[in-house]
């Protein structure tokens, strides 16, 4: 499915979760991809980013975070 066919329903999906239960760490982790890599809103992916790892600091959020730092020319942020 191409990126564009498949990004409604994921941010849909994503909503709903977090709709259900805002502690869903890894729904803040794909809200911080998809706002990111499609939205290109920058602050809310970072948000999201950090919100997960609030929410679960042992989680798997971190390569997504550290990816996007060091995308955003963030990379010693990136290394930490």
């Amino acid at each position: 499915m191409p990126p564009q066919d498949a990004y409604r329903p994921a941010k849909d999906a994503i909503g709903k979760a977090l709709r259900l239960d805002e502690t869903v760490a890894g729904a803040h982790t794909a809200l911080g991809s998809l706002s990111w890599r499609y939205d290109w809103d920058w602050p809310t992916a970072e948000r999201e980013f950090k919100h997960e790892l609030e929410l679960n600091p042992n989680g798997g959020g971190h390569a997504s975070f550290a990816f996007y730092l060091g995308w955003t020319g963030r990379r010693a942020e990136a290394f930490r």
